[in-house]
């Protein structure tokens, strides 16, 4: 998987005024939130990967984009091809360790 960029969105306290999932349940050791990226097919040449990758950043840095952002709470943290591969392993690490130890079953 190829992927351009990605957007981690901190925080929606604006938009959401309730005691979370984390605050609320101190025996689940994880941090969670809301995210946006933006990925790939493997394949697509990296010339394409880095442009893609700096347009989305100058996009979702730019004062009316992180404008409306601020509406909802969050911030746009755009992160590199790289970084967001590690990310979303991380991700999905964690995640599986959580729905492992939480004993999660398809039905």
């Amino acid at each position: 998987m190829v992927c351009p960029s990605g957007t981690s969105i901190r925080s929606a306290s604006a938009l959401f005024r309730m005691v979370t999932r984390s605050r609320f349940n101190r025996s689940i050791a994880a941090e969670d939130g809301v995210w946006y990226g933006i990925s790939a097919p493997a394949g697509v040449p990296q010339p394409i990967v880095d442009q893609l990758s700096r347009l989305v950043a100058k996009v979702v840095t730019s004062p009316d984009v992180r404008e409306r952002f601020a509406t909802v709470g969050a911030t746009p943290m755009p992160i590199g091809p790289k970084e967001y591969v590690a990310f979303i392993m991380r991700e999905n690490k964690k995640w599986g360790e959580i729905v492992r130890a939480a004993g999660v079953v398809v039905d």
